[in-house]
């Protein structure tokens, strides 16, 4: 199991318990999968992910690392009022998820996929450019989810 995910475990009881890191480490995508799935708010609203669609009016605080942030409600369009497949497809929704799978991408190294296929050493990582990520949006900064926890 990768160290940065959750675990689920399930005990005699039947109750399954997730469990997440208390180090942070940036992820590149968030437990939200915002490239794959959205949020449909309790108005129609289609947002990226829960945490920037709640249920208040204005800003959403939040604190992160020992300091208050204020994160503006997030969403796309409301869904009974446009087809979702015309929503999805909108440029900012398009944009929004792009960032994350371009951080996905980014991620996944040729020389990494030739190891884990063939269990051979490819040699090719020295030939791999290691770009960084894009960086997470001004949105995502102050979400712990975009760190793991």
């Amino acid at each position: 199991m990768d160290a940065r995910s959750p675990s689920c475990s399930e005990r005699k009881e039947g109750f399954a318990v997730k469990t997440y890191p208390l180090k942070t480490l940036e992820m590149p995508v968030c437990e939200p999968d915002p490239p794959n799935q959205v949020f449909f708010s309790v108005d129609g609203s289609v947002a990226p992910c829960p945490y920037l669609r709640i249920p208040k009016k204005g800003d959403i605080p939040r604190i992160f690392m020992n300091q208050e942030h204020r994160v503006p409600q997030t969403f796309f369009e409301i869904v009974n009022q446009e087809d979702f497949l015309a929503v999805w497809n909108k440029k900012t929704c398009l944009a929004f998820r792009k960032v994350f799978e371009d951080r996905r991408k980014a991620e996944i190294q040729p020389g990494r996929l030739v190891d884990a296929f063939t269990n051979i050493r490819s040699g090719s990582d020295s030939q791999v450019s290691k770009e960084p990520p894009p960086p997470l949006s001004e949105l995502c900064r102050t979400c712990y989810k975009a760190y793991g926890i």
